[in-house]
């Protein structure tokens, strides 16, 4: 989950971050509804597209395009969730 571009926009370290689950930046203003619809569609074997405001180390917001995708195993079964995070602060992307 940590590459350069990802300490810049968070403020934490590689070593802060590895074996952490990435609900540690959660900001608080994402409704339960908004990750129900997440995780219904990651089930569903669906990727999933939205905007995410996330939290920084210093307890400052910054938004994120995330996209989400399962990963079918070799049985056709979701093995695994593969995301991609664009920046969208400032109207610029890191």
């Amino acid at each position: 989950m940590s590459n350069p571009a990802f300490e810049r926009v968070s403020g934490y370290t590689r070593d802060e971050v590895i074996g952490q689950n990435p609900r540690f930046l959660k900001s608080g203003l994402q409704t339960p509804w908004f990750y129900d619809a997440m995780w219904a569609a990651l089930t569903n074997g669906l990727p999933w597209e939205a905007d995410l405001v996330n939290r920084r180390k210093d307890g400052t917001l910054f938004t994120e395009e995330t996209v989400i995708s399962p990963i079918r195993g070799p049985l056709g079964r979701d093995h695994e969730l593969c995301g991609r995070q664009a920046r969208r602060d400032a109207g610029t992307n890191t």
